[in-house]
C-alpha cells in the first residue's frame, strides 16, 4: 500500500465515527423536562412539558421533542449510554491511528522510520536527539479517559432504582468530559502533528528494494514452490527480491516493470483520493 492509501484509510474510518455520533445524538433529543419526580407530571400545568421542550430546541438549535413516555424517560439513560458509546467509538479509533503513527515513526534506527513526526520538544532526557510522539501520545491518553468515561455511563445508567436514577449526574460529566477531550485535542493533534508529518521516501525506497513480500506478485508467473525458493534465499543473504530475481535473470527489466510496479501491486485509483 501506499502512504497515501494508508492516510486515506484514517480519513474514511474518522468520517464514519463523524457518522455515528451524528446519528447517536439523536438519542439525546427525545427529553423528560416538565414531567416532574418520575415522569407523572404531578403539580405542573398543562402542556408545561412540552412548553419546556420547545424552549430547549429553541435554546439549543436542536430538535429537542417531549419523550413518547415521561415514565420510560426519566429512569431510562439510553441517550448518555448511545452518545457516549459513539464517543467510545471515536476515542479507540483515534487511539489506533494514534498508536500506528508511533509505530510508522519509530526509529530511525530500531524502528520502521517511514515517517517523521513534528519535533515539539528538544529530545529525551536520556537520549539527545530523540523525537517522541508527544501527540500522538497525548491523544492515546485522552482516548483512554474517554473509554474510562463510557464505562462510568454504564455504570451510572444500570445502577438506578425503579423510577429513579440517583446516578444521572454522573453519566451527564463523564459525556460532557470526554467530548470536550475529544474536540479539544483533536484540534491540537491536526496543528501539532497531523499536518506537520513527513515521508521518509528513501526509507520507503531502500524498503521496496529489499522486500521479501513482493515476491507473492511473482506466484503466477514462477510458480508458488519457485517463490518460496525466492523468498528463503532472500531471507538467508539479506538480499531483496528484486535483487535476486536481476542477478538470476528470472524477468527482464520490462517483465519487472510490468509485474512489480508498487503502483499496480497497490491497485492505486487516483481518482479516488482526489482532496474533497
Amino acid at each position: 500500500m501506499t502512504v497515501g492509501q494508508e492516510f486515506y484509510g484514517y480519513a474514511d474510518a474518522l468520517d464514519g465515527e463523524i457518522r455515528l455520533l451524528r446519528d447517536a445524538e439523536k438519542y439525546l433529543y427525545a427529553e423528560n423536562m416538565g414531567a416532574t419526580a418520575i415522569g407523572t407530571g404531578i403539580n405542573v400545568p398543562k402542556g408545561y412539558a412540552e412548553k419546556c421542550a420547545a424552549h430547549l430546541a429553541e435554546l439549543t438549535g436542536k430538535p429537542i421533542t417531549p419523550a413518547s413516555d415521561m415514565i420510560s424517560a426519566t429512569w431510562d439513560q439510553q441517550g448518555f449510554v448511545v452518545y457516549s458509546s459513539a464517543l467510545k467509538s471515536l476515542a479507540i479509533k483515534l487511539s489506533k491511528i494514534s498508536s500506528d503513527l508511533i509505530l510508522l515513526a519509530s526509529g530511525p534506527r530500531a524502528g520502521l522510520h517511514e515517517i517523521n513526526l513534528p519535533a515539539l520538544q528538544p529530545g529525551s532526557s536520556i537520549m539527545p536527539g530523540k523525537v517522541n510522539p508527544v501527540m500522538p501520545e497525548v491523544m492515546n491518553i485522552v482516548a483512554f479517559r474517554v473509554m474510562s468515561n463510557d464505562y462510568a455511563v454504564d455504570l451510572g445508567a444500570h445502577s438506578g432504582q425503579l423510577e429513579l436514577n440517583a446516578y444521572e449526574p454522573l453519566a451527564g460529566l463523564a459525556v460532557i468530559e470526554s467530548q470536550s477531550l475529544l474536540y479539544r485535542t483533536s484540534l491540537v493533534f491536526r496543528s501539532k502533528c497531523i499536518d506537520g508529518i513527513t515521508v521518509n521516501e528513501k526509507m520507503l525506497e531502500h524498503y521496496m528494494e529489499t522486500t521479501v513480500g513482493i515476491v507473492t506478485a511473482l506466484n503466477p508467473i514462477i510458480g508458488y514452490e519457485k517463490a518460496t525458493e525466492l523468498a528463503a534465499e532472500a531471507y538467508k543473504s539479506g538480499k531483496g527480491i528484486l535483487e535476486i530475481v536481476r542477478e538470476k535473470k528470472i524477468l527482464t527489466e520490462a517483465q519487472i516493470q510490468q509485474l512489480l510496479d508498487p503502483v499496480k501491486l497497490t491497485g492505486l485509483d487516483k481518482s479516488k483520493y482526489q482532496q474533497k
